[in-house]
């Protein structure tokens, strides 16, 4: 059987594959593209341009990077006008201002009916992946569909993420398509921090036990709060939590630990960290 491609499984939705379209796939080393994405700039940061590259086409169908040559599916759009990138209004609370001055801008207009494939199909870009933005009308063979809910990555370092609120309560809710983050999250203990993202004050937390970090955190996915009377109140105050905070891990352990070694390593994070950082400890 012939394997799916991309613009095969995108006409099912009713794309028009005679249409003038390129196919872009978005990867910089310079930027955390995942963090763009969970702060809702990657549409504005696409639509900034060095160069004139989405002249002469009327789509393009944009995909993130992923390891080797392959690349997530993150929309349809339809490209508009082209200006000046200085004549564009700019986000005051969005600190990559150098975007502003990269010469080109593009009016890029989200194209309905393919919310349930981004950030779930993948596919094979091919043997070059250093050319980002390629001109169809060739195909590009999907690699996989993700379940329904297995949209992070991979887990590769336990030091090396963040995590939104959202993205704890899908790990949560959808586990069994995220084998890997529960495999690793439950076999260890460790010490956590949660960062109020609109106001910096930070938490310091320790999980342990044989659940380990995951059991931890599945409480704060079922919550918010997790059971901590500050949260709680920042929470009860201010409606932009418990979806803004921001979890990481700090320092992973043995499991085997006792819940008092455990315990000396938080009280040892929130002494280097200071009283005003970890503003939402009651101790």
């Amino acid at each position: 059987m012939p394997a799916l491609g991309i613009l095969e499984l995108l006409a099912l939705r009713g794309f028009d594959r005679t249409s003038r379209f390129k196919f872009v796939r978005h990867q910089d080393q310079r930027l955390d593209l995942q963090e763009i994405m969970r702060r809702g700039w990657f549409e504005l940061y696409q639509s900034f341009q060095s160069k004139p590259k989405f002249d002469h086409c009327d789509y393009i169908i944009s995909f993130s990077g992923m390891d080797g040559s392959r690349a997530k599916l993150h929309g349809v759009y339809r490209v508009g006008k082209r200006g000046p990138s200085l004549s564009m209004p700019f986000p005051a609370d969005c600190p990559y201002t150098d975007w502003h001055q990269a010469g080109y801008h593009y009016e890029l207009t989200r194209v309905p009916g393919y919310e349930d494939l981004c950030g779930r199909v993948v596919i094979e870009w091919g043997a070059a992946p250093i050319v980002w933005v390629q001109s169809g009308p060739k195909d590009k063979v999907v690699y996989e569909v993700l379940s329904q809910g297995q949209t992070l990555p991979v887990f590769k370092d336990y030091l090396d993420f963040t995590l939104t609120f959202d993205e704890l309560c899908l790990l949560v809710n959808h586990h069994e398509h995220n084998a890997d983050w529960r495999a690793r999250l439950q076999a260890v203990a460790g010490i956590y921090l949660i960062v109020a993202a609109t106001t910096g004050k930070q938490y310091v937390g320790s999980a342990g036990g044989a659940g380990g970090i995951w059991a931890r955190w599945a409480e704060y996915a079922t919550a918010g709060h997790g059971g901590n009377v500050y949260l709680k109140r920042l929470i009860a105050e201010d409606s932009a939590y418990p979806k803004a905070f921001r979890f990481s891990l700090l320092q992973i352990v043995p499991r085997s630990y006792s819940r008092q070694e455990v315990l000396r390593l938080e009280k040892r994070y929130k002494d280097k960290l200071g009283r005003l950082a970890v503003g939402l400890n009651g101790n």
